[in-house]
Order: C-alpha cells, then sequence, then structure tokens
C-alpha cells in the first residue's frame, strides 16, 4: 500500500512528518506531492490510479492529521471516501486501483465544475451514488475514519483538552496534556475549504503535542489593571449573561495583561455583561463600555477576545476614531478600534448606541445586521471623509503573518470555529510570541 501527500502548501512540517510517522507504523510507501490547484490533485490521483495497477493507494491533503496510528487491515471497498451534508470529503479516501476505479476518475475530471466557493477556486466532485460513505463511518478496528473538527462529532463540539493530536509515542499518549484526547479517529481534518487554506493550514498546529490551557482567572464582572493610565484597552470576554467563558478567554487575558504590564497600559477586563445591558449579546455592549471609560483616559481601545496583541505592537494614536479593513465584505471590522478622547468620538458613539437602540432586539450576533454594521454606518455618517487604516497595521487576520513581524502585530483570530479549535490556535501563537521576548 501507498500514501500521498498532494500537498497545497509547504510550510507544513509537523502535518508531514504525522503522515511519514503513520506511513513508517503501516509499513507503507509514502510519497510527497506538491500542487497548485484543486484540478491538479484530481489530475495526481487518476495518473497514480493508472501508474499502480492492483495496488491500494491512500490520498491525504495539508489539512489532515492521523489521529491514531493504525490502518485497518480489512479495507474491502474499492473506493473508501466519506461525504459531509452532501459534499465529498475529498481530505482523505484509500482507492484500489482497477479498471473500474480508473473509470470513476476519469469520468470525474471530465465532469467536474469549478466554482467560486468562499474566496477560493473549487471543484465539485461528482462521485457516483452509494460509493461515498455516510459522516462518521467507522472502520473495522472501531475508528471514525474521517472527523471534521469544525463539525459536531457525536453530537457536540469537542472541548479543548478532547480535541485529537497527532501523537503517535508512547510517550506522546502518556502526556498530561495528550491523554484526555479523543483516540478513536483514523483521520481528522480542519479547513482546507476556504480563502485561507491559500496561507495556512490549521490542522498543522492542531496536530502538534501541546500544553494544557488554563481556565481564565475568576473575578469579578471587571477587573481594572493599571487604571489611570493614559493609554488603555478594554475587551469583554462573556459572550451571554449566565454562560462559562469561552476557554479562548483564558489566552487572551494572559495575553492582554502581559501587553499591559509590559506597556504601562490601564486594562479593563469585563468577565461579565454589566447587569444594565444583560438583555444584550456582548458584542452590542461595545458603544456603551467605550463612551463609559473614554472620558478618563487620552486614548481607549476595543479588543475582542479573540485578538492577540504582540508584545513590541504600538497601539495607535491621532484621529478621533481608527477602525481598520476588513478581509471579508465589510467595509471595517469592530473587533479592534481606538478612539481619542474628544467631543466627536463621544458624539460618535453616543450616535451609534442611538442607532442600536432604535433596532430592538440584540440579544443575538449578527441579529439585525450585528453591531458592526451599525458601527460602519455611523462612522460614515460622522466622517465622511475618513477610510479605515490597512489591516496589515492592525486587526490583522493571523493568515497574513508571512507579512509583517510576528512581534509588531495586532492579531485577530476572526472565523476560526469552534471555539475550542480558536483557544488551541491562539494558545500556540501566544506561546510562540511570549516564549521569543
Amino acid at each position: 500500500m501507498k500514501l500521498f501527500g498532494l500537498y497545497s502548501l509547504s510550510d507544513i512540517p509537523h502535518l508531514k512528518e504525522n503522515h511519514r510517522l503513520f506511513a513508517d507504523f503501516n509499513r507503507f510507501d509514502y510519497f510527497e506531492i506538491s500542487i497548485r490547484n484543486s484540478y491538479e490533485k484530481w489530475v495526481w490521483v487518476y495518473r497514480l490510479l493508472e501508474s499502480h495497477p492492483g495496488e491500494t493507494l491512500a490520498f491525504i491533503d495539508a489539512f489532515s492529521f492521523f489521529s491514531s496510528d493504525t490502518f485497518p487491515s480489512d479495507v474491502n471497498d474499492p473506493i473508501l471516501i466519506q461525504d459531509l451534508n452532501g459534499k465529498v470529503m475529498d481530505n482523505f479516501f484509500v482507492v484500489r486501483s482497477c479498471i473500474e476505479t480508473q473509470r470513476v476518475f476519469h469520468e470525474i475530471l471530465r465532469t467536474a465544475q469549478q466554482h467560486f466557493c468562499n474566496g477560493s477556486f473549487m471543484f465539485s466532485i461528482p462521485m457516483p451514488n452509494g460509493i461515498a460513505k455516510h459522516y462518521c463511518h467507522k472502520t473495522s478496528n472501531d475508528l471514525f475514519f474521517n472527523v471534521d473538527l469544525a463539525f459536531i462529532h457525536e453530537g457536540r463540539f469537542l472541548a479543548t483538552k478532547e480535541v485529537p493530536t497527532g501523537a503517535f509515542s508512547v510517550a506522546d499518549q502518556e502526556h498530561a496534556d495528550v491523554i484526555n484526547t479523543i483516540k478513536n479517529i483514523l483521520v481528522v481534518r480542519y479547513g482546507g475549504y476556504g480563502w485561507d487554506s491559500q496561507f495556512w493550514s490549521v490542522a498543522e498546529i492542531l496536530c502538534q503535542r501541546r500544553r494544557s490551557i488554563e481556565g481564565a482567572a475568576p473575578a469579578s464582572d471587571v477587573e481594572v489593571v493599571n487604571p489611570g493610565r493614559d493609554r488603555a484597552i478594554l475587551t469583554l470576554s462573556s459572550t451571554q449573561p449566565d454562560m462559562p467563558l469561552p476557554e479562548y478567554a483564558a489566552v487572551s487575558e494572559r495575553n492582554f495583561r502581559r501587553y499591559a504590564a509590559t506597556h504601562d497600559v490601564t486594562l479593563y477586563l469585563y468577565k461579565g455583561i454589566p447587569e444594565e445591558l444583560s438583555a444584550l449579546h456582548s458584542t452590542w455592549t461595545k458603544p456603551y463600555l467605550l463612551l463609559r471609560h473614554l472620558p478618563e483616559h487620552q486614548y481607549l481601545s476595543w479588543v475582542d477576545g479573540d485578538i492577540l496583541i504582540s508584545n513590541d505592537y504600538h497601539l495607535p494614536e491621532g484621529e478621533d476614531v481608527i477602525v481598520y479593513n476588513d478581509p471579508g465584505a465589510w467595509f471595517f471590522n469592530a473587533g479592534f478600534m481606538t478612539f481619542r478622547n474628544s467631543r466627536k468620538s463621544a458624539d460618535f458613539l453616543q450616535a451609534v448606541i442611538s442607532r442600536c437602540e432604535a433596532i430592538g432586539d440584540r440579544s443575538t450576533l449578527y441579529v439585525n445586521g450585528s453591531d458592526q454594521s451599525q458601527f460602519i454606518e455611523e462612522f460614515k455618517a460622522h466622517f465622511p471623509d475618513a477610510l479605515p487604516h490597512s489591516n496589515l497595521e492592525g486587526n490583522t487576520p493571523p493568515i497574513l503573518s508571512s507579512s509583517i513581524p510576528k512581534d509588531r502585530g495586532l492579531w485577530h483570530f476572526m472565523g476560526i470555529n469552534p471555539p475550542s479549535i480558536l483557544a488551541i490556535v491562539m494558545d500556540w501563537m501566544d506561546r510562540q510570541a511570549s516564549d521569543n521576548i
């Protein structure tokens, strides 16, 4: 049997090592192949089936890793592949090369349709009916064949401590921070189907053995660190009243505390939604909390809980309101905003509050266009000639980390779900930064 890594990214050393170790353990030949797009992937699959008649070939991509070291010994299906919500999971599959399977993949190449999806060109794979196994298919050795961590597994999202790793050795498996991870999964996938897949692989991070993430320290509803400084940052960890703090809040709190201590800025750390705002989802509380604390400082910055601030990053100043362009379709992203203590800033925030209160329901994140749309509309009205700054200067998606020094960024981990995966990725990046301080 042969294992082929079909890689659209090159900077994935831990994934490649995971694939190689799996192949070595199962006595498979292992080959690395670089591909540039989805079409090349399927051409390679077809050509490899042509050139290896009678052999069984396994294919894995740059967004997947093996969580178990043992391949099932009795794979009898000519094509073992899985689907999820009607779409073929082409991150990992096994094919026995014969005339029939070669014909299937030849027809796939002839009829596959390229389409634009989430910022990337992808191919719809017309797998014949009855071939793809249902999601969470189990192998003969009682392993889930192929699990996508972005989707519910057995009725729920996995907690941080349960997320599988690519650890294979006895020492790794018995390590304290790996012992509770789910181990009855053969292959784990995360990502690979959105525009960010052109830049990085979250699976490369998840694959590695990792340290435990300690929970956020208990405190009153709000804690103030370094009160009375000219500069301040303000954050809210909670998402909804009576809900536990998300796991990633422990990471951002640790990061914000370190930044505040290093740069001697005030940190407002809200652990819960204030009682007078308890009818709101946390994101809708921003203008109220900003207006409450702005008079106490020269500059006040809002930072979302899924943000990390590099140690050498300098908070912006100069304009009344400073925002940064969004990587998607929004005019700017409201996860990081800085306000000067001025009449214009106060009037702007009061206008956002009035606009929000005219809406009514603000109990969920995206209801009525979200708070972000309200900030955008009032920004355009109050500052008609102003433009957002580049998100390479702040509020930067981590997929753009190759464009600026990692120790000078303010990183916004937007769009990474579920919260357990977000916590692991943020913790990995924050520990990398803190180890280099």
